[in-house]
């Protein structure tokens, strides 16, 4: 039999043939029809597919089970991994690329298309390449992880064998999500658990009443408060969270009437995403935000009304996958690159290590490599071995080890 190494290189080609048809046909959240219908149709194609397929949890999300559990023994341990499914609502402009987006606005600028295809690398492994004696594999694909919303949806579906798995204590769960601006074939982890923030949107309405412009005073017009809105809203991390807790608001729109000279405005709307390295950081900024909103509003003689939008809690990792994860790239020899602090942006896989221990880890992509959500971004093809050794790796370790 031939190595690892070189299986996981002979399958790039079939796998890069299968991205390329994702990214081609990208699809947004909980809209992932097809992306999942084409992922399910490869792997019933394997030589040795998996056991049992488990559609529609949480919409387009589905398992893909290997089970080497022998009859009247014990089942053994269970590792899953998880990747995403949906696309991102961006133009892509690669307009020399073959596999371009054929979907206008809408295009895989997030990398998720690398990430199945990596999962699918794995599934190849445990078809043609090494059938462990026991225990269990699971391939999660989730959908429409880029609004917070999909990990939730597929835990509250309910479904019974899902919830057996989160509920298994033997059960591990890995992830990863390739990283631009790190050297190609790193592996990156924060010093501390915390890998991704936890993130919130949040919509701010104020609603006084108009009047004309000439008389401002008969009316409740919010300029003002829209104003200190959003200057308390950018001084709450400075001034209420622990600096270990590390938090940042972003204001990213405001609106306030409309282009009507004569007409004092009487509504406003203030938009902001609020963000912490740890839940008890977001708990603290979300009651801080609410008070001021409150307050403020109540000051001006206006009607307020807050909304929270694509919610995601911090993805935290529990140290002995991070030791896993550490001792698997030290086997692939890829070298491990050690972060001051988490990313500030925002994963969904925080809601299954909520659950279940596990741990994401970050791969380089290039330290010259277009941005994550850029125009001009795609995964590149040669960095899927990579991401399916680091798997293989911690399936080996995980079906195998005593803890």
């Amino acid at each position: 039999m031939c190595s690892l190494d070189s299986f996981v290189s002979s399958c790039v080609p079939r796998l890069t043939e299968l991205r390329h048809h994702i990214h081609s046909h990208p699809e947004l959240a909980f809209c992932e029809h097809a992306t999942a219908d084409h992922i399910i149709g490869f792997l019933k194609g394997l030589s040795h597919p998996p056991s049992t397929i488990v559609p529609h949890i949480g919409g387009t999300g589905f398992l893909a089970i290997f089970d080497f559990g022998q009859d009247g023994a014990e089942r053994g341990k269970t590792v899953v991994f998880r990747s995403e499914l949906d696309a991102v609502p961006v133009e892509e402009l690669n307009k020399d690329m073959q596999h371009i987006s054929t979907s206008s606005g809408v295009s895989h600028k997030c990398g998720h298309d690398g990430h199945m295809a990596i999962l699918a690398g794995l599934a190849l492994v445990l078809s043609d390449h090494y059938r462990p004696d026991s225990g269990r594999v699971v391939l999660l694909f989730q959908p429409a992880e880029e609004t917070g919303a999909g990990a939730n949806k597929m835990v509250d579906d309910k479904n019974s064998i899902l919830e057996e798995i989160i509920a298994d204590p033997a059960t591990r769960i890995f992830a990863l999500h390739n990283v631009p601006g790190f050297p190609v074939g790193s592996v990156v982890l924060p010093a501390r658990t915390s890998f991704a923030s936890a993130s919130k949107g949040m919509h701010v309405k104020l609603e006084g009443c108009t009047c004309h412009a000439s008389q401002p005073h008969n009316g409740h017009n919010p300029a003002l408060a829209m104003c200190n809105i959003v200057q308390g809203l950018l001084a709450i991390p400075s001034l209420h969270v622990p600096y270990d807790q590390k938090a940042i608001v972003t204001i990213v729109g405001a609106r306030l009437g409309d282009k009507s000279f004569g007409v004092s405005a009487g509504e406003a709307e203030v938009f902001a995403t609020l963000r912490s390295t740890t839940d008890k950081g977001m708990n603290i900024l979300t009651a801080k935000a609410t008070s001021l909103v409150n307050g403020i509003a109540s000051t001006y003689s206006l009607r307020p009304s807050i909304a929270y939008e694509d919610d995601f809690s911090a993805t935290i990792n529990h140290p002995s996958c991070i030791a896993q994860v550490r001792k698997a790239a030290d086997e692939c020899g890829l070298s491990i690159h050690d972060m001051d602090e988490a990313f500030p942006w925002s994963e969904d896989f925080g809601v299954f290590l909520k659950r279940v221990p596990g741990a994401m880890f970050g791969l380089g992509m290039g330290e010259e490599h277009q941005p994550l959500h850029g125009e001009y971004y795609d995964f590149p093809d040669k960095e899927m071995a990579h991401g399916i050794r680091m798997f293989a790796s911690l399936m080996m370790d995980c079906l195998h080890s005593d803890a």
